[in-house]
C-alpha cells in the first residue's frame, strides 16, 4: 500500500530545511541538494514540491509574511481611534525573538530580494496590511474618531510602512528596551495626533 504523504506537511518541512540551509551556508551558496538532505528527503523528491530554489525561496517568504500577518493582523475591526491605536502598539511592540528572526529573514533572504516574484509576494504583504489599515480608517471615519479629512489608503500604508520600519530598525540596530519603547511612545503620539478629529 502506498504511503500517504500530507502534501502541506512536506512543504513546510522543505520550507524550514531551506531556512536552515540559507542560514548555515548563505542564501547564494545553499543548494537543492543541501536542502533535500537537510529535510531528509531524496533530491528527486524535493523538485516533486519545488520545480527550483526560486521557487521554494518565494515560497518560503510567502509562507513567513502569513505567519507575520496572522500575528499582527486584528481579529476584528475596532470602534475607537485608542483601539486602534492599541492594535498599531501591539504591532510595534516586538519581542526579542521577533527581533531576532528579522534580523535573520533579513541577513538570510536579503539576496533573494532580487527575485520580482519574491518582490511581488513582499509587495502584497503590504499592500493587504494598508488595506485593512484603511478599512479600519474608514470606519473610524464614519464614527467621527478620526478625522475626515486625510487619505485613508494613502494614511493605511503609510502606518503599514512605518510599522515596518520601526520593526526593522530595532532589529537591525539592535536597539535597547529602553530606547525603543521612548520611539515607540512618541511614533504612537504622532500617528495618535495625526489622526484625531
Amino acid at each position: 500500500m502506498p504511503k500517504i504523504v500530507d502534501k502541506d506537511a512536506m512543504r513546510v518541512r522543505i520550507m524550514e530545511a531551506a531556512m536552515q540551509c540559507y542560514a548555515s551556508q548563505g542564501f547564494h551558496a545553499a543548494k537543492m541538494s543541501d536542502i533535500a538532505k537537510v529535510a531528509g528527503l531524496a533530491k528527486g523528491t524535493l523538485y516533486l514540491y519545488f520545480k527550483s530554489k526560486d521557487q521554494l525561496t518565494t515560497a518560503l517568504v510567502k509562507w513567513i509574511f502569513q505567519g507575520i500577518e496572522q500575528q499582527i493582523m486584528p481579529q476584528r475591526a475596532v470602534g475607537t481611534l485608542d483601539g486602534y491605536m492599541a492594535q498599531i502598539k501591539m504591532a510595534l511592540d516586538v519581542t526579542e525573538e521577533t527581533r531576532i528572526e528579522t534580523r535573520m529573514f533579513f541577513e538570510v533572504l536579503g539576496p533573494s530580494f532580487g527575485s520580482d516574484e519574491v518582490v511581488a509576494e513582499v509587495a502584497g504583504f503590504f499592500e493587504r496590511i494598508g488595506a485593512q489599515n484603511a478599512q479600519q480608517l474608514d470606519y473610524l471615519i464614519q464614527t467621527g474618531e478620526v478625522r475626515s479629512d486625510i487619505d485613508s489608503k494613502a494614511t493605511g500604508r503609510s502606518i503599514a510602512a512605518l510599522i515596518d520600519g520601526m520593526v526593522t530598525h530595532r532589529a537591525m540596530f539592535g536597539l535597547g528596551d529602553e530606547r525603543y519603547r521612548a520611539m515607540m511612545k512618541t511614533t504612537l503620539e504622532m500617528i495618535c495626533r495625526g489622526l484625531k478629529s
